[in-house]
């Protein structure tokens, strides 16, 4: 909690001192700003209620019975200014017929696309908790979908509807003041009956969107983290590694990841908690000794690496001579080997798996055959690609066993000249495994390789040879049967194309 500086009387009042049971509260305390050293960072900054007023169709701010979710549940409160009465702001009156309007600045391209999730829940949780204490107040709520998916919430959703509360499909399209009655309609077309209604209110409750706290963006560019397309931030793995981002230590949970209710709030940050712990109880970071490095004599400065970076692992330094140069933080560097495969000139590799290694390991994969069908080269990520290759064998799948596997740490690592080798090895086909787009491990690495195959391919075809012994396959860690049957239609497809004979 905060005092509100605006609301507070300080000494003049110093009642809140006297209460409470913890002496908790300083009235002369000043703001200050403290320094702490320390060894791992929770980013738990909530959320906070979409700015209704800018959807002026609704009138918020200007009608002053059109109210937000947060102000009702202080009207509700049996401490709060109303006693626990809902009333109209207008004239202190209790209200006698409430309509609810969901989705408001959520799921409308205009403002917010997302659905904030918790919305409907709290609608139905305030609507039953006015029924239950006034039950002759009307209640209804406007509703797109009503989404009740947590644990036993559609019980609520039924229960409301025993109680009385009428629900009606649509969303509103404008809310207007009657001068003469003091009275709100809101106007909405009822998608079920097919027909517009005109709902007269003394109160109107507007569920508005969730969006990102404050300062949301300023923290995420102060500790180098990663914002998605809504503006919260971005986990390393929605599914895997939820609380994780790419900095190693600094660990995110809560609605500062996207809104959630109570109980699964509680649980990301145990999560996240546990994670941090354990982090601190090592003493000390343990690194893979296989991260990029540049030779800061071949680098031209192109500046591609430090973009391409998903870690931004990468910076340009003066090398002294007027120019500038790629220089790779070992602490912060994944391995990857994005920043590998994108460098025009070959300046960066990775220690103990470089290019030439990669082709070193292709040639010794091809180099027997074994079998009575054509040679196919697999190039998996060390993500959902092999996790995928994995899947397949303790499944008990069976692919080809003329296709052979190369693990390398991300798709992005592999560069043209790689696939050229295979084919020059004796490859007659070659796939490329990697994770999907959307959830690349390290976030670019897929699209990065999607580039190079399709370049790849125009040289094949430049070459005489055909585009299609190469493709590019997007799995996930389960997806062991997609591999297994890509494995069996590439071996197909070469032998329909038939032996490739290259001078």
């Amino acid at each position: 909690y905060a005092i509100d500086a605006k609301a507070c009387k300080f000494h003049e009042c110093a009642k809140c001192v006297e209460v409470c049971p913890t002496k908790a509260i300083e009235l002369d305390q000043k703001p200050e700003q403290v320094t702490l050293n320390v060894g791992s960072i929770i980013v738990a900054t909530g959320f906070r209620e979409y700015d209704p007023s800018v959807i002026k169709e609704y009138h918020y701010g200007e009608y002053p019975d059109v109210i937000t979710h947060l102000e009702l549940a202080r009207m509700l409160d049996a401490f709060g200014p109303t006693g626990g009465v809902p009333v109209k702001p207008s004239n202190m009156k209790p209200a006698k017929r409430i309509v609810f309007v969901q989705c408001v600045g959520s799921r409308d391209r205009r403002w917010n696309p997302y659905c904030s999730s918790i919305c409907c829940m709290i609608s139905l949780k305030h609507a039953t908790m006015v029924k239950e204490a006034f039950p002759d107040v009307d209640v209804t709520i406007c509703y797109i979908d009503i989404r009740t998916t947590g644990r036993e919430h559609e019980y609520y959703y039924e229960r409301a509807r025993e109680m009385g509360i009428k629900f009606v499909k649509g969303r509103p399209s404008e809310i207007i003041h009657d001068p003469a009655t003091n009275t709100l309609v809101v106007e909405v077309e009822d998608e079920l009956l097919r027909r517009l209604l005109e709902l007269e209110a003394d109160l109107v409750v507007l569920a508005t969107a969730m969006v990102p706290s404050e300062d949301t963006k300023e923290l995420a560019q102060i500790l180098g983290l990663e914002l998605d397309q809504d503006g919260f931030f971005k986990e390393y793995n929605a599914k895997l590694r939820p609380t994780e981002t790419k900095r190693r230590g600094i660990f995110i949970c809560g609605g500062a990841v996207f809104p959630k209710d109570a109980p699964t709030t509680s649980l990301h940050a145990h999560s996240a908690a546990v994670k941090a712990a354990k982090f601190l109880m090592n003493g000390k970071i343990v690194k893979d000794l296989k991260v990029a490095f540049v030779n800061q004599d071949y680098c031209g400065n192109c500046q591609f690496c430090p973009v391409t970076c998903p870690y931004g692992a990468i910076t340009l330094e003066p090398k002294g001579d007027g120019h500038f140069a790629a220089k790779v933080s070992e602490l912060i560097c994944e391995g990857c080997g994005v920043c590998v495969g994108t460098c025009p000139v070959g300046a960066i590799e990775l220690r103990h798996l470089k290019p030439s290694q990669i082709t070193v390991q292709i040639k010794a994969l091809l180099s027997v055959n074994g079998t009575s069908k054509p040679l196919v080269l697999a190039l998996s990520c060390s993500e959902c690609g092999h996790a995928a290759v994995d899947s397949s064998g303790m499944a008990m799948m069976s692919y080809p066993a003329n296709v052979r596997v190369l693990r390398v740490p991300c798709t992005g690592v592999i560069q043209v000249q790689h696939i050229l080798e295979a084919f020059k090895a004796g490859a007659q086909g070659v796939m490329v495994i990697g994770c999907k787009p959307d959830g690349c491990h390290y976030e670019v690495g897929s699209q990065k390789a999607k580039q190079k195959v399709e370049l790849a391919k125009a040289l094949l075809g430049a070459y005489g040879i055909e585009p299609e012994r190469l493709e590019m396959f997007n799995l996930v860690f389960i997806e062991g049967d997609k591999f297994a049957e890509a494995a069996k239609t590439m071996t197909e497809r070469v032998e329909r194309l038939g032996l490739l004979q290259l001078a």
